[in-house]
């Protein structure tokens, strides 16, 4: 179940839909994301957690941060 360029920007107006369109597809393709409430959510998490592709943090990017000791 692809998505479109028209899709995308509707469901991410920040995202730049030309980009990211084929890409998501073959993710949503690789993972079995094929199902309309599969392919919902994970849409709603990816632009929940990337700002609507807006911001990217990979491995490497990653900060955690613990919380201070109790002493």
């Amino acid at each position: 179940m692809p998505i479109t360029q028209k899709q995308l920007g509707a469901i991410m107006p920040l995202c730049k839909a030309d980009q990211w369109t084929d890409p998501l597809n073959a993710a949503m393709e690789r993972f079995e994301i094929n199902t309309p409430t599969r392919v919902a959510a994970f849409l709603a998490q990816l632009a929940h957690e990337s700002t609507e592709t807006t911001r990217r943090c990979g491995r490497s990017g990653f900060r955690h941060r613990l919380p201070p000791r109790l002493t």
